[in-house]
């Protein structure tokens, strides 16, 4: 569903149609779809860890540097679950906003390829040469 609401954002059709369409998109992608997932899915849980772990060990040391908290502080392992559950949370939030506009521009490329034959017309220089030097490594 999440690919329908892309492609219904992307087109302006209804869900149903977009639906049917993105099922379809999604199977002529297929390869550059599982590379690109694979690689956004890697790159969010390392994402996800990094920020839970740096926002835990900051708040470990803010708790116990700043005389006003160590003192009244029993013991820090239960503010530090909370750092790290409310961390885990807002980081996953943030990272599934980064893979829905991967997804997007993904479906924006695919769709682009679509309506030219196979070529890309509007698309940054700067992309473009990014796409044609690792052509090789998207699609074999």
């Amino acid at each position: 569903t999440r690919n329908s609401f892309i492609l219904m954002a992307i087109t302006g059709e209804n869900f149903c149609k977009s639906a049917h369409h993105a099922f379809y998109l999604a199977i002529r992608i297929v390869e550059t779809y599982a590379i690109t997932n694979g690689v956004c899915h890697l790159i969010m849980i390392f994402a996800k860890l990094l920020i839970t772990g740096a926002c835990t060990v900051m708040g470990f040391y803010m708790i116990t540097g700043i005389s006003q908290f160590a003192d009244n502080l029993f013991e820090p392992i239960l503010p530090c679950i909370i750092f790290a559950i409310i961390s885990y949370v807002v980081s996953s939030l943030f990272m599934d906003i980064l893979g829905i506009s991967a997804d997007t521009l993904l479906y924006c490329y695919s769709i682009e390829l679509d309506l030219h034959g196979g070529s890309v017309k509007s698309c940054p220089p700067g992309l473009m040469e990014f796409i044609e030097q690792y052509r090789w490594f998207i699609y074999g």
